[in-house]
C-alpha cells in the first residue's frame, strides 16, 4: 500500500486515586473502581444514583444516565456503561450493591482524594 509509519512520543498526565468513600443513605461503601474526569477539578459528587446490577445487560436496556451518576457491581460491563455517558461511574462489590439496592435510598455522596501524577511520555 505504500504507507509510511512513524512512531511519535506524546506527553500526558494521569491521576491516582488515593481514597474514595461512597455514602448512600446511612450506608458507607468503599468503591472498587471510579470512572470520572479528574481534570475537571470536581472531587465531590452528590445527587441521586442509578443502580445497575444485571450482568450481561445490553447497552440498549441500560437506563439513560447521560450526565448522571451510575453505581454498578459489574466492572466487566465498563464500556457499555461508559457509552451511556454518565458523569460518574462507581463500581462496588456485589454484596455492597445488594445492600444499596435493598435500602431503596438513592441519594449519595462520593468524596475522592488523590493526586495528579507528573507528565509521562509514551510512544
Amino acid at each position: 500500500m505504500g504507507l509510511k509509519v512513524a512512531v511519535e512520543e506524546f506527553e500526558f498526565e494521569s491521576y491516582e486515586i488515593e481514597r474514595a468513600q461512597l455514602h448512600v443513605g446511612g450506608l458507607n461503601c468503599r468503591p472498587s473502581l471510579v470512572a470520572f474526569n479528574p481534570y475537571a477539578g470536581v472531587f465531590r459528587f452528590d445527587g441521586v444514583a442509578t443502580l445497575v446490577g444485571r450482568r450481561g445487560q445490553d447497552s440498549g436496556a441500560l437506563p439513560d444516565v447521560e450526565n448522571g451518576y451510575l453505581v454498578s457491581a459489574e466492572p466487566e460491563d465498563y464500556f457499555p456503561l461508559m457509552f451511556k455517558k454518565p458523569k460518574l461511574l462507581v463500581f462496588v462489590d456485589r454484596s455492597e450493591l445488594a445492600r444499596l439496592t435493598a435500602s431503596d435510598e438513592r441519594r449519595f455522596a462520593l468524596t475522592i482524594s488523590g493526586r495528579r501524577c507528573g507528565s509521562r511520555r509514551r510512544t
